[in-house]
Formats: structure tokens, C-alpha cells, sequence
């Protein structure tokens, strides 16, 4: 329920508690009613802005995360029998790494930029996260479909 709503609903209250009804039992049971609602609404809302503040929350501590987590690695593309996309802070740790993890044969390999990786890279987002790309550690970012 929006603000408005409930300052509406509170004027009507405080403007309902002048009127006089015959029937008490009828007044008091309305007013306890419309009380009630105006709770129920208001732990509603409570609810929801508690649920957004922890999500916001964690989005804080995830981004200063990925602040702090300076990436020093390097880009690396195979492009020989077997195509690989591999991080490593050193080219001679990229052919390591593709030699004991893709295959043992020699492979053409560059080093390429940060965007150009993650052009290459974004595309995979939802099996892989953002994350894979990130963190610091030699990995494989993309290899070849046919292994």
C-alpha cells in the first residue's frame, strides 16, 4: 500500500471518531476494523522496506567487493586446434595452465585486452557470473565446445 493510502486512511480515522452512531458496538467494531487494516499495512510495509534494505545491503558489500579486488591479471586467447580464453598474471602461466588443462599440443596465444575478454566473455553471463571474470585466480574464462 502506497504512503498516500495510508494517510488517507488515517484522516478517514481520525474524522470517523466524530461521528456518533446508535449503535456503539457497530462504532467500535468499524474503528477496531479499519485499526486493524491500517496495521496490517503497516507491518506490510515495514516488511518490504526491511526486505529492500537487506538487499541493499548485500549489493553494498558485493560492490565493495569487486572494488577492492583489483584484477592484475591478463588476458590470454588460444586460437590454435583448441580455442581457450584463459586469465593468468603471466603469458608462460597461460600456456601452463592451457597445456595441463585444455591439451598438451602448442597453440597460437595472445595476450588481448580487458574488454575485449569480456566482450568474448559476456555472452556466457548466466551459466558463468561476472564474478568468474573478476576474482582474481588463473582460470579458464572460455574453451573450446568440441572438448
Amino acid at each position: 500500500m502506497e504512503k498516500q493510502e495510508l494517510i488517507e486512511i488515517q484522516n478517514i480515522l481520525r474524522s470517523s471518531r466524530g461521528f456518533f452512531f446508535d449503535d456503539e458496538k457497530y462504532q467500535t467494531t468499524t474503528y477496531l476494523s479499519m485499526l486493524k487494516a491500517v496495521q496490517k499495512t503497516a507491518i506490510e510495509y515495514r516488511d518490504d522496506y526491511n526486505s529492500l534494505a537487506a538487499e541493499n545491503d548485500k549489493l553494498k558489500l558485493r560492490i565493495a567487493k569487486l572494488e577492492s579486488n583489483t584484477i592484475n591479471l591478463k588476458f590470454y586467447e588460444f586460437t590454435g586446434e583448441y580455442y581457450a580464453l584463459i586469465k593468468a598474471y603471466t603469458k608462460e602461466e597461460a600456456i601452463a595452465y592451457y597445456k595441463k588443462i585444455v591439451c598438451d599440443i602448442d597453440s597460437p596465444v595472445i595476450q588481448v585486452s580487458m574488454q575485449y575478454a569480456w566482450e568474448k566473455f559476456k555472452p556466457e553471463i548466466g551459466e558463468l557470473t561476472i564474478e568468474d571474470f573478476v576474482e582474481n585466480i588463473v582460470d579458464i574464462l572460455l574453451v573450446d565446445t568440441n572438448l
